[in-house]
């Protein structure tokens, strides 16, 4: 429920935000118009699915997707693996099979000091993606963000509150001092916000990682990491 009520208000933010940037730079075709007038009738039914708002497909103008890219980049309010190198943007979801696929690249990358990945939390796989996301950001509040994400993507138990407090246990974070931070309108709020910057840039399902202004969906191979890292 609470990510469907997230998908209507992220919506209804890129449709501002989208309209807005197509009455500055006027790049909006025919087609893309006829997008937005179906994402409008989408939005007029609170019956509407969070899979079926994510799979809407609007054009995304490549400076609109450099400039928000240029602000990702700069967001302190973003958790993040890696301290040195290129800094890139990266959608990610812990219950997804392909983030979990391209992790080991980026953790050899970030661990070598070849990039930086600011982390945008965005669950789109359900409740128990959420529940993963929202210890994650906890986590994180509390300075413990690297080591649960590490953790998390290799993952393989249950995501109850109670497992995800054995992790936290685990690896050195205190249960209770978590409790603070997990369900808080803070927590909640930056997960709002994920969700508008991603539907935003036309992010639909996770990976997806932006790098250079460039969005790119997809776990990419090492070879493809390497290359655009390096462009």
């Amino acid at each position: 429920m609470l990510l469907r009520l997230f998908a209507i208000l992220a919506a209804a933010t890129v449709l501002l935000a989208t309209l807005a940037f197509a009455q500055e730079t006027q790049t909006l075709n025919a087609q893309e118009k006829a997008a937005l007038n179906d994402f409008i009738k989408a939005l007029k039914d609170k019956n509407t699915a969070l899979d079926s708002l994510l799979r809407m497909n609007f054009a995304v103008d490549d400076a609109l997707v450099a400039a928000v890219s240029q602000r990702l980049e700069k967001d302190k309010n973003l958790p993040a693996m890696g301290s040195e190198g290129k800094t890139i943007i990266e959608f990610s979801d812990y219950r997804c099979g392909y983030c979990r696929r391209v992790f080991s690249d980026l953790e050899a990358l970030a661990d070598q000091g070849k990039i930086k990945i600011n982390i945008v939390e965005f669950p789109v796989l359900g409740a128990d993606s959420e529940m993963a996301a929202r210890y994650a950001i906890a986590a994180w509040r509390l300075g413990k963000y690297e080591n649960f994400h590490r953790h998390m993507m290799r993952y393989s138990g249950d995501f109850s509150a109670e497992s995800l407090d054995a992790v936290a246990a685990e690896l050195g974070i205190n249960p209770a001092a978590l409790q603070k931070h997990i369900n808080s309108d803070q927590t909640t709020q930056l997960i709002e916000d994920n969700y508008r910057i991603a539907l935003l840039l036309g992010v639909r399902g996770t990976p997806a990682f932006v790098i250079d202004g460039k969005l790119i969906r997809g776990a990419p191979k090492r070879a493809r990491l390497l290359s655009l890292i390096k462009e």
